[in-house]
């Protein structure tokens, strides 16, 4: 399951009348809370002229092995989960942490916010496509003496370089913009979001370019942006595997 911070996903749905775009928004499109933070609040919009129906799902959010992995929690609960929104209505979604057991270091959620397809109408005589989102928006918790620290690896995955890194830290980084440099070789991974390391975690991704000159041992530049600042660090290139 992808975790790209407040992306919307569109999913179709054939029924008729006119095609229509999602009139459904949400703010903030992520949440960084203290780690004595109880509550805090979601803000659903409805941008368009008919009502929509919504439903706000709670995840614990981990990465295992560098994969994204979302779970079931009961920790953080969203009220209400569903939400019926009159047109240009904004409707205010309360996010509480109800498990006693303090913070340590980070604690890490996904809100899931989809919107609810309306019934289909009992008369469709022409099939037209309406899409719908689904917004996923990183929750974190941290204690104020949380850091990440970061160390880095690269290795070519069937002719493309794949770059994991392990965080060491209490606290998650959000990379952006991120890009490798060597002799023969300039690698960018995308200017916007790449994605996010979780803490004690390890995240991996790789390159779209096919490279062709890659050595095992050559020397590697990596920087990339982070939420509070450039992102710099060096790796040397692994032996090729499949």
């Amino acid at each position: 399951m992808s975790t790209l911070t407040a992306t919307a996903f569109a999913s179709a749905l054939l029924w008729a009348g006119a095609a229509a775009a999602s009139s459904l928004q949400v703010s903030p499109v992520s949440f960084d809370l203290s780690a004595g933070t109880k509550t805090a609040q979601l803000t659903l919009q409805n941008l368009g002229d008919a009502p929509l129906d919504a439903q706000i799902r709670v995840f614990r959010w981990s990465q295992v092995n560098g994969e994204e992995q979302l779970t079931p929690t009961g920790d953080l609960v969203a009220s209400p989960p569903a939400a019926n929104l009159a047109p240009h209505q904004d409707y205010i979604v309360r996010l509480v942490r109800i498990v006693d057991k303090p913070v340590e270091g980070e604690e890490s959620y996904r809100l899931l916010v989809d919107e609810l397809p309306p019934p289909l109408p009992a008369n469709r005589t022409v099939s037209t496509v309406r899409l719908f989102v689904r917004y996923s928006v990183p929750v974190f918790f941290a204690q104020s003496d949380s850091s990440p620290q970061l160390t880095w690896s690269a290795s070519v995955v069937d002719h493309r370089l794949r770059l994991l890194v392990r965080n060491d830290g209490s606290q998650h980084i959000r990379i952006s913009a991120l890009k490798v440099e060597g002799p023969d070789l300039d690698v960018a991974f995308g200017q916007g979001l790449i994605g996010y390391v979780l803490a004690h975690s390890t995240a991996q991704w790789t390159a779209r370019s096919v490279l062709k000159n890659a050595a095992p041992g050559t020397p590697l530049k990596i920087t990339a942006q982070g939420e509070n600042g450039p992102v710099s660090a060096t790796a040397v290139l692994q032996p090729t595997t499949h």
